[in-house]
């Protein structure tokens, strides 16, 4: 009973480390594209603006093409270019909401950092000898907020594989540790299971 209680616990853990770290890592790829298309739009706002204020001026940098008797205005062009371009980015840096899907990510990944420190004090405290009623009573109020988190949170679109099996992980190589498991013998051969599968 107890050993179940610390397996389905550390599986817990691994799963809340996993989440925490993929919310981290969104938060980060979120907040460097809204700093990236921020500059962008910065940059190209500030020239629509330069470019503006040298049409209405009247200057022109005209550049002949190496072939032929035609040429092109620089700075007309790169103004049609740029009323174009910035409204475009500013739009998209607005529809998108980088930022504030960074913060969402941020907030979530504290919240799964804080289960899996609470977790983690439980192992230590099931380790040493624990109340299964009272880890059960823990167990049922941090699901209880993984629930509520898992519909405020916005979503990983995770390896639901991989997941499952990085979160088994934890209690297989505490049953490792603990006791080693019987390697079974093909008959006929000297290979473990897992060679023989492979094989």
């Amino acid at each position: 009973m107890e050993r179940d209680l610390i397996g389905l616990i550390e599986r817990w853990h691994t799963r809340t480390r996993m989440a925490e770290q993929e919310h981290f890592a969104q938060c980060k790829a979120f907040r460097r594209l809204h700093v990236i298309l921020g500059c962008v739009t910065i940059v190209c706002t500030t020239l629509l603006g330069v470019s503006s204020n040298l049409v209405s001026n009247h200057i022109s940098l005209e550049i002949p093409f190496p072939a032929g008797n035609s040429s092109f205005d620089l700075v007309r062009d790169a103004t049609m270019l740029l009323t174009i371009i910035a409204p475009v980015l500013t739009a998209v840096l607005s529809f998108l909401r980088f930022d504030e899907k960074s913060g969402m990510h941020h907030n979530a990944g504290a919240r799964f950092a804080s289960m899996k420190r609470r977790l983690h004090l439980m192992i230590s405290e099931c380790n040493s000898g624990c109340d299964p009623d009272k880890v059960k009573t823990e167990l049922k109020k941090i699901c209880e907020k993984w629930d509520a988190l898992t519909l405020q949170a916005p979503a990983l679109y995770l390896n639901e594989k991989a997941f499952n099996e990085a979160s088994d992980e934890a209690p297989r190589a505490r049953r490792t540790a603990r006791r080693p498991e019987p390697s079974l013998q093909v008959v006929g051969s000297n290979m473990a299971p897992a060679e023989a599968a492979s094989a």
